[in-house]
């Protein structure tokens, strides 16, 4: 299944196998930029936390109600 949404919640929420975060550069002309894996991947992580309502400690909280390693 393939979904396509802004809100990291649901990634999170459902244990996303693999997340594509995107960005969109305007000022170089809008350029945009792709990266993927999964949430255990650090720098996939991090943009997670970056966007997500409650930040770090939101994510922790919602890893250990999903019981996510």
């Amino acid at each position: 299944m393939i979904l396509d949404t802004h809100n990291p919640n649901l990634a999170v929420g459902a244990v996303a196998e693999q997340v594509l975060y995107v960005t969109l550069d305007k000022a170089a002309g809008y350029k945009f930029t792709y990266e993927s894996g999964s949430i255990e991947n650090p720098r996939i992580n991090d943009a997670i936390v970056k966007i997500l309502e409650g930040s770090k400690p939101a994510f922790v909280q919602r890893r250990l109600a999903y019981q996510i390693k």
